[in-house]
């Protein structure tokens, strides 16, 4: 199961700019595997490994979630408003309840039917296992855990968090401010160390490195190994390809 996002603006002073680049990766993709997204009428959603969930903003239909099977199959409106960022766990997706109160919603993969399952503000929620990391809203934007099992809420840093991803060992997360820095910490909250000095965005992680980008800043693209001692270098594949 593949969990894409495509945010865009539908206003056409947006149509070839940055700010339509949600929109712009999706037709690629769509072209790329001839999915077909169409306004006919909605069929079924079918639970499979081989769809892709989106979203979309434009101006006929407004903000929706929507799921689509690979070979352009199965076009369905899961929810009519926007769910990112978003996370998928144990054959559902999650996020933050952007239309009402922050709260943490689960939306089992294939269903139509949200639920309201953890009554905390946050923002940015990733799921893994029964632990919930998000940023605490009402406490300065902190980066924190929710242990759903036990109800125990901890507090990781109180570092006011703009953004952050986690590995199999450690957290990654920018912090804001006039010293703003890229960080990271245990799972645990312990063992804080700076990787980067500076404002930071699109942080991605894979098996081997974290991959990330200066603020605003599309290259170079940047990357350290994922696990090991921090060791800070330019991904020159990426710079490659931006040529």
């Amino acid at each position: 199961m593949y969990l894409i996002v495509g945010l865009g603006n539908p206003e056409e002073e947006y149509s070839g700019t940055r700010h339509n680049m949600g929109f712009d990766t999706i037709n690629k993709i769509c072209e790329k595997y001839n999915i077909k997204i169409c306004k006919k009428k909605w069929k079924k959603v079918f639970d499979n490994l081989n769809s892709i969930y989106y979203n979309t903003a434009k101006q006929a239909e407004g903000v929706n979630l929507k799921k689509i099977d690979i070979d352009g199959e199965n076009a369905e409106i899961l929810l009519n408003y926007k769910i990112t960022p978003a996370c998928v766990n144990n054959s559902a997706l999650y996020f933050n309840n952007t239309t009402e109160n922050g709260h943490l919603m689960q939306l089992p993969l294939g269903s139509k039917n949200a639920a309201d399952i953890l009554a905390e503000d946050m923002y940015m929620p990733i799921v893994d296992g029964t632990t919930v990391y998000y940023i605490d809203v009402h406490n300065n934007y902190a980066l924190v855990k929710f242990d759903m099992s036990s109800g125990q809420k901890t507090v990781l840093t109180p570092e006011r968090t703009d953004l952050y991803n986690i590995s199999d060992l450690f957290i990654y997360y920018q912090t804001a401010g006039d010293t703003p820095q890229l960080k990271r910490i245990s799972k645990d909250g312990s063992s804080s160390e700076v990787v980067a000095d500076g404002a930071y965005q699109n942080i991605n992680i894979t098996s081997q490195y974290v991959y990330f980008q200066k603020f605003g800043v599309e290259r170079p693209v940047y990357k350290t190994p994922v696990n090991g001692a921090v060791s800070v270098s330019t991904f020159e594949s990426a710079k490659l390809a931006g040529l």
